[in-house]
């Protein structure tokens, strides 16, 4: 029997709705939302770790590797107030699964990940010292796939997360001889995750599981120069950490047999660096 889907969580209606507005406010004339538009393009490497835990602390499963991504940022600064900012990002690769089966078996494979993300946020600096404090507030929907793969006699799982997101952060900006560089320090969390496991070839279906959420911890360093009167080069290392509680418990059911599952805590944490291009429009 494959359980009915639920309609979406009012957490993603609720993005959906904010960012609708966001966007209204960014396409607006002036004086609305005066000022010039911007948009940088972002190849990035990112460390990948994924890491569940048992109900006793002890580690379950460890994931780990660097996969390629790319980003599009499009922002809209003004001359007064906070700056608008929306961003695409996509990132796919390969990573090492290490871990044990259902029956406690070490077992070692490959797991492809997929992540898909876009964000809306406005990031506003205020003079309150010898260099601005920017704050940044970012609503986001995420999708995170997690396929790991089949070896041996093991067989493999695929599962997809869903989650809308805030993040909060601040720090200082310094500027000199055209040459920006700034620190965000903050939180992020999810907001009513969402976790599909397959299991098709078990002939179970697709269950719906939600893990509880967590805050995490976000960390930004960007350094950007001129590169003539309209474009800007930089650099920016990311740290952020999706987490999540381990999540409720579902029974499947197939003919007479029955299966009951619940997603173990996890952590998601990316490390990433990339180089960025930007122009103004």
């Amino acid at each position: 029997m494959t359980p009915t889907l639920p309609p979406p969580p009012c957490g993603v209606a609720v993005f959906i709705r904010g960012s609708a507005i966001g966007l209204c406010l960014a396409l607006s004339p002036p004086p609305l939302w005066a000022g010039d538009w911007s948009w940088q393009l972002q190849p990035s490497m990112t460390r990948f770790q994924v890491l569940e835990y048992g109900a006793g602390g002890s580690r379950l499963v460890r994931e780990s590797g660097w996969i390629p991504g790319l980003a599009l940022q499009l922002e809209r600064q003004q001359e007064w107030g906070p700056t608008g900012f929306v961003r695409l990002e996509s990132q796919q690769g390969s990573i090492d699964y290490a871990g044990r089966t259902s029956l406690g078996q070490a077992h070692s494979t490959r797991t492809d990940t997929r992540r898909l993300a876009v964000s809306l946020g406005l990031e506003h600096e205020m003079a309150l010292g010898p260099w601005p404090l920017g704050m940044v507030l970012a609503l986001s929907h995420q999708r995170w796939d997690r396929d790991i793969q089949p070896r041996g006699s093991v067989r493999g799982l695929e599962e997809t997360y869903h989650w809308s997101g805030i993040r909060l952060a601040l720090g200082p900006t310094w500027r000199q001889d055209g040459r920006t560089t700034r620190l965000r320090l903050g939180v992020q969390r999810p907001l009513e995750p969402r976790l599909e496991v397959k299991l098709d070839v078990l002939g179970y279906g697709t269950a719906t599981l939600h893990p509880r959420p967590r805050w995490g911890p976000y960390a930004e360093l960007s350094l950007r120069r001129d590169a003539g009167t309209d474009s800007w080069l930089g650099l920016v290392v990311r740290y952020d950490e999706q987490r999540f509680a381990a999540s409720d418990r579902v029974t499947l059911y197939s003919g007479t047999h029955s299966l009951t599952l619940r997603e173990p805590e996890l952590e998601n944490r990316q490390l990433q660096i990339g180089l960025t291009w930007s122009r103004r429009l």
